[in-house]
């Protein structure tokens, strides 16, 4: 599960059209992630910090796919909480930014990764400008239920 999250905006100006858009637009976030929204479907939720997501992934290196979630989870999506990042290079902002249905390619460089704390694995190569690229299918997103809160009257 780790290793998965390790491997690991908004409805574009087409007005209130429901069918989901592409797009070429590379992003650069601080910290060496880049990212291009290869599908771009309107709707809600854009999940939080704290939200449990689902999501399919794959991580290209050098023209191999080096991790399938399909295949490593017998067809099951990667579900995990979303977690505050601790470095500038922390792709879990970029999914912050997309909502059920969207499509993302993550891109980093293997220096930037191992810089930001990544432990080293055996197919990353230091010093040669290897990149990895993620990408991200946001399936579902679960919010973070509230601690404390008293549920609706007649409810309990």
């Amino acid at each position: 599960m780790k290793k998965a999250i390790l491997i690991l905006a908004g409805i574009a100006a087409a007005g209130f059209s429901a069918q989901a858009q592409t797009t070429g637009e590379t992003m650069q976030l601080p910290g060496g992630v880049s990212y291009k929204m290869l599908l771009d479907a309107p709707g809600e939720p854009q999940p939080r910090f704290g939200d449990y997501v689902e999501t399919h992934m794959y991580v290209d290196v050098d023209g191999k796919r080096i991790y399938n979630s399909r295949e490593a989870g017998e067809g099951k999506p990667v579900g995990f909480m979303l977690q505050q990042p601790t470095t500038k290079t922390d792709i879990q902002y970029v999914v912050t930014l997309m909502t059920p249905g969207d499509s993302t390619a993550i891109m980093m460089s293997v220096d930037s990764m191992l810089k930001a704390g990544s432990p080293r694995e055996s197919w990353m190569k230091p010093g040669t400008g290897q990149a990895a690229t993620y990408t991200v299918k946001l399936l579902r997103v679960k919010p973070l239920e509230p601690k404390g809160e008293m549920p609706p009257p007649g409810k309990e």
